[in-house]
């Protein structure tokens, strides 16, 4: 294997009676990548991590309630309006993953755990009917079925997290206990790093973002903060001990791609144990939204806490699977991409000893913003 490109994106907002072209746009030109390879690298496939409908457009005023017009017209009004990504489609592999409005804005579930949110289960049913239906696995539309699944392509393993269904309930009194997906997903991803060749990087697709942390789940200094984020850092057992499990094991050239948040962005994470040895870095990668029209609705990175530095526990119950108490200190360094609709296209590279890694955000080609303030590079050793 010597090289590998693909795109990841997220977020498109349903195109309206005059804006078709505008929403339309991002796909427009991962399109044309295709029929153009002098444009740049063509990607192999598509990562699509989430938002892909929204079921909840109007964000409560307008929704529909019967489940044929809030979950089945909307996917049918979606794939009938999107014309390039019909041509996507038919022409590369597209993988998908479900995030909160193709369920409804920034869900979770609630206290009746004897009664199923029955938003959620018709959202899981109408995403494995319409976004799984083309692969990459076939499975049935039943509501204990994990939505969660692995690939490989050219020789680079994938892990497509499911961060919406499984999160745990949270208030002021559970939060630091939480988990944002359930024991069975979490020990199968932990499983799955520790399975991978160290030298190869590996990609962790979470539609919540991992890092930078959100600043309003932190600034006032108590545990209960949390409850303000929708992603990782609202759940700080979940995040806390992925990352430490990384360090104990010493898990190199680990990648998570996420989207969900309408901006651009890569952190470089160093996690270091307190017990000694090297320290393991990771990367994390936000993708743009492919049609976010409405800015009070974009995160901005003055949303975040850049740089950020910050010590955790590992969870002690889990020391018997390879897991240690040990203390633990992440240094997170962020750099953000200028705002606008696109796609991250990511570059893979082997040069010797190692890997090179680009990540380049498309935006339209308006020269408001020179190439290098889009692009990223990273460059893993083996």
């Amino acid at each position: 294997m010597t090289g590998l490109t693909f795109a990841v994106a997220s977020c498109q907002y349903p195109a309206g009676i005059l804006d078709r072209r505008v929403a339309n746009a991002s796909l427009a030109r991962l399109a044309q990548r295709i029929d153009n390879p002098a444009t740049g690298p063509v990607p192999e496939f598509l990562l699509l991590v989430g938002d892909q409908v929204y079921v909840d457009a109007t964000a409560g005023l307008f929704d529909p309630t019967t489940r044929y017009d809030r979950f089945q017209n909307t996917y049918e009004r979606y794939l009938d309006r999107s014309g390039p990504l019909q041509d996507i489609v038919r022409r590369m592999p597209v993988y998908m993953m479900l995030d909160d409005h193709e369920i409804e804005d920034n869900w979770e579930p609630g206290n009746r755990i004897a009664d199923p949110d029955s938003l959620m289960t018709e959202g899981r049913r109408a995403y494995l009917e319409f976004q799984r239906r083309a692969g990459p696995l076939q499975v049935e539309a039943e509501d204990d079925c994990p939505l969660w699944y692995t690939f490989e392509r050219s020789g680079v393993p994938f892990f497509i997290t499911d961060t919406r269904t499984e999160r745990e309930a949270r208030s002021a009194a559970t939060v630091t206990q939480a988990r944002i997906m359930s024991e069975r997903q979490f020990g199968a991803l932990l499983d799955w790093l520790g399975r991978q060749d160290p030298d190869v990087p590996k990609f962790v697709a979470s539609p919540a973002i991992l890092l930078p942390r959100h600043l309003r789940a932190i600034q006032h200094g108590h545990p209960a903060g949390a409850l303000r984020s929708d992603s990782w850092d609202g759940y700080p057992y979940s995040l806390h001990r992925v990352l430490g499990y990384i360090a104990t094991n010493r898990i190199r050239n680990v990648v998570f791609l996420s989207g969900d948040e309408h901006l651009s962005c890569v952190a470089r994470a160093t996690i270091t144990a307190s017990a000694g040895g090297p320290p393991v870095e990771i990367v994390s990668i936000h993708s743009s939204p492919l049609h976010a029209p409405f800015p009070f609705a974009n995160s901005i990175p003055e949303d975040f806490v850049v740089p950020d530095e910050f010590a955790f526990s590992f969870p002690t119950e889990r020391v018997d699977q390879g897991e240690t108490g040990d203390e633990f200190q992440c240094a997170v360094q962020t750099e953000f991409a200028p705002p606008g609709d696109g796609f991250a296209l990511i570059s893979l590279a082997r040069e010797d000893p190692g890997w090179t890694l680009c990540c380049d955000f498309d935006r339209a080609r308006d020269g408001t913003a020179p190439e290098g303030a889009r692009r990223f590079l990273t460059r893993f050793g083996r």
